[in-house]
C-alpha cells in the first residue's frame, strides 16, 4: 500500500503541477462538484488523447499488476511460465489494477475530484476503467515474457553490468517504475541472481581452459 500510495501521490502531483485546468477546477465546491462529475460517467471515450488512454493508462495498470507481484512471496520469484501458481499471481495483479484504476478515477481524491473531470460528459467515459488493467495486463505479459527470452538471452551473452542494466531497464519499463516504487534498484529482479553475479560467472568462464 506505501507503494501504490507513492503511484498515486506522484500520478496526482503531476497533474496538479503541470494542468492549469486542474488546478481551477478546485476552486469550487468540492463535494458537489465531486458528485456532479460522478453522474457525467457515461460511453465510452473521454478527452484524453489515444496515446493516454491506449499507452499511459496501461503502463499504470502494469505497474500497478507489478507492485502485487513484488509483494506476494509466492508469485515474486515466477517468470513467465504457463503454470496455476504463475497465473494466478497475475490475475491477483489485475484485480488490484482494476481497483486501483477504478479509485484513481472515480474516488473522492481521484480525477473526478481533483479537476472535476465528468462534470463535462464527453471528459468521463469507460474507457480508463477497463483498457488500465485489462491492456495492462497484456503489457504486463510481455515485460515478463522480454525479460525470460530477450533479457536473459542477452545476459549470456556478456557480463557487461552497464548493457545488462540498461537492457533490463528499458525493456521492462513499468518493472523498473515499480521497483523505483520500492527504494530498488530499477533493473533488479526477484527471480535470479543480480547483474555483478552475472559478470563473475562470465569471468569464471572466460578464465578456464578450453578445449577437451
Amino acid at each position: 500500500m506505501r507503494e501504490t500510495g507513492l503511484l498515486f501521490g506522484i500520478s496526482q502531483g503531476f497533474r496538479l503541477a503541470t494542468q492549469a485546468e486542474t488546478r481551477e477546477a478546485l476552486k469550487g465546491p468540492y463535494f458537489k462538484d465531486y458528485i456532479q462529475s460522478l453522474k457525467g460517467l457515461g460511453g465510452w471515450g473521454d478527452d484524453d488523447p489515444p496515446l493516454a488512454n491506449y499507452v499511459a493508462h496501461p503502463m499504470q495498470g502494469s505497474t500497478t499488476t507489478w507492485i502485487v507481484v513484488q509483494n506476494d512471496p509466492r508469485g515474486r520469484p515466477l517468470e513467465f511460465q504457463m503454470s496455476k501458481p504463475y497465473w494466478t499471481s497475475r490475475f491477483k495483479g489485475l484485480g488490484f489494477s482494476a481497483a486501483y484504476s477504478a479509485f484513481y478515477e472515480l474516488s473522492p481524491v481521484g480525477d473526478a475530484a481533483i479537476g472535476n473531470l465528468g462534470m463535462r460528459p464527453e471528459y468521463k467515459g469507460m474507457v480508463d476503467l477497463v483498457i488500465t488493467p485489462t491492456v495492462g495486463l497484456g503489457w504486463h505479459l510481455t515485460e515478463d515474457m522480454l525479460d525470460r527470452y530477450v533479457v536473459q538471452w542477452v545476459e549470456q551473452q556478456t557480463g557487461n553490468t552497464v548493457v545488462n542494466a540498461m537492457v533490463r531497464t528499458w525493456l521492462n519499463p513499468t518493472r523498473s517504475f515499480a521497483n523505483i516504487l520500492r527504494f530498488q534498484r530499477p533493473w533488479e529482479r526477484d527471480s535470479r541472481r543480480n547483474l555483478r553475479y552475472i559478470r563473475e560467472q562470465h569471468q569464471l568462464r572466460l578464465s578456464l581452459p578450453s578445449g577437451g
